[in-house]
């Protein structure tokens, strides 16, 4: 996973918050209105639509 970082950040970053969003929805109850309005890493790059584009793999 390190050299997929190297190679394109932000689409690796966003696969990971994608599945970390995923485990919190399993983890917990989460209401049907239950939403993530942004997502940033390294504290300036915002990745949320990104997010938005992770699609999971059967």
């Amino acid at each position: 996973m390190n050299s997929d970082f190297k190679k394109d950040p932000d689409w690796t970053a966003a696969i990971a918050a994608y599945e970390w969003i995923q485990q919190i929805k399993m983890s917990f109850s989460v209401s049907e209105d239950f939403r993530i309005d942004q997502v940033i890493y390294n504290g300036e790059n915002d990745i949320t639509e990104l997010v938005k584009k992770v699609k999971p793999i059967f």
